[in-house]
C-alpha cells in the first residue's frame, strides 16, 4: 500500500508525458477539477488513489514516454513485461478518457472485461489487454493494487503492483525491452524463407492455379522484412469485402501465435511468418461448387498511423 503523504514525491513528472497532436487530440481533458473528481468518482463506483488524481494535474491523460512495466509472469504482450499506450483522463468528453464513451465502463459492459475496478490504461494491443486498478481486496474506498487483464488469456489478470504510485515510478523505456534490431530482422529473414505454411494456406496454395504462388508469398513477405524492418501494425479488414488482404502484425511475444489484429472481417486466419510477423487472410469468395474462386486479388501492407515509424 502507498504510505506516502504527498504523492510523487521527489519524482520529476516534468518528463513522464510524450507530447503529440495524437495525444492532444485523444487523450487530454482539461485539468481536473475538484467538481470533476467527485462526477468521474460517482459515475465508476470507485474512489480514485490521490496518486492518480496527482498525475492528471500534472497532464490530465495522454500518452507516456516510459511505456514498459516488468512482470514476473508471461502475457500476450510479452513474457517479461507489459506495455502501457496511454492513460485515461479524469473527464467525460474525451472518447478514452476514464468516462468516456470508450471508458473504463465500456471495457467491462461491451467488451466484458472483469468487473474488478477501474481500466485506466490502453494497451499497444487496441483492446485486447487493459492495466487497471484493482479494489477487490481494498474496496471501491480503499488504495487498489493495479494489475493487467488480458482478453487473449481469458481475462487473465496479472498483478504488477501494489498501487498507483508504485506502478508509474517502475515504468521504464521500451528501449530496455528491445531485441538487436538486426539479431531480429535475420530471424525473420530466415523464417520467411523456410517456414511450412500452416495448412490453410497451403490449402489456398494448392488451389490456385500458378504454382508459383507459394514462392512469391515468401518473396513479398522477404522483402517486406527486408525493406521495411518489424515497425508495423495490423490495420482492420472489412467486412464483406471480396478480396484477400496480406497485413503484419508485431508482437513482443515470440511464443505467441494468437495474436488478433481487432479485424472486423467475418473470418480471419493468422500465419505467424516470422518473430513479431504474423500473415493475415480474410476469406476469399466461394463459388457454387465450393471452390475458392479467388485467392488475391490485392496485397496490402496496411498500417496505423500512430504506428508508423
Amino acid at each position: 500500500m502507498n504510505t506516502r503523504a504527498t504523492p510523487f514525491s521527489g519524482f520529476d513528472l516534468s518528463g513522464f508525458w510524450d507530447d503529440s497532436d495524437y495525444a492532444r487530440k485523444e487523450y487530454v481533458e482539461p485539468p481536473p477539477t475538484p467538481a470533476a473528481i467527485a462526477a468521474v468518482e460517482a459515475a465508476l463506483g470507485y474512489r480514485l488513489p490521490a496518486s492518480y488524481v496527482a498525475l492528471m494535474q500534472s497532464q490530465n491523460g495522454g500518452i507516456p514516454s516510459r511505456s514498459c512495466f516488468p512482470s514476473e509472469q508471461p502475457t500476450s504482450w510479452a513474457e517479461d513485461h507489459v506495455a502501457i499506450s496511454a492513460f485515461k483522463g479524469i473527464g467525460f468528453d474525451k472518447q478514452w478518457s476514464l468516462c468516456g464513451g470508450l471508458g473504463s465502463r465500456f471495457k467491462i459492459e461491451q467488451w466484458d472485461y472483469p468487473d474488478i475496478g477501474v481500466y485506466f490504461g490502453d494497451c499497444p494491443s487496441a483492446g485486447h489487454d487493459m492495466i487497471a486498478l484493482d479494489y477487490r481486496a481494498c474496496g471501491p474506498s480503499g488504495e487498489p493494487a493495479v494489475v493487467h487483464v488480458d482478453q487473449e488469456g481469458d481475462y487473465r489478470i496479472t498483478p504488477l503492483a501494489p498501487d498507483f504510485e508504485s506502478f508509474v515510478r517502475g515504468l521504464v523505456h521500451e528501449a530496455v525491452y528491445e531485441d538487436d534490431p538486426e539479431d531480429v530482422k535475420n530471424d525473420a529473414l530466415a523464417h520467411v524463407r523456410s517456414a511450412p505454411f500452416n495448412p490453410r494456406l497451403h490449402k489456398l496454395c494448392e488451389q490456385w492455379p500458378d504454382a508459383r504462388m507459394p514462392a512469391a508469398i515468401r518473396r513479398l513477405a522477404e522483402a517486406i522484412v527486408a525493406a521495411c524492418g518489424l515497425k508495423f501494425c495490423a490495420a482492420p479488414a472489412w467486412k464483406g469485402e471480396t478480396i484477400v488482404r496480406m497485413h503484419w502484425w508485431r508482437s513482443r511475444n515470440k511464443s505467441d501465435t494468437g495474436i488478433h489484429a481487432g479485424s472486423g472481417a467475418a473470418s480471419v486466419t493468422l500465419v505467424p511468418l516470422a518473430h513479431y510477423l504474423f500473415l493475415q487472410l480474410q476469406d476469399p469468395p466461394i463459388d457454387e461448387a465450393g471452390d475458392f474462386s479467388v485467392f488475391c486479388t490485392s496485397l496490402r501492407l496496411g498500417a496505423r498511423v500512430q504506428d508508423l515509424p
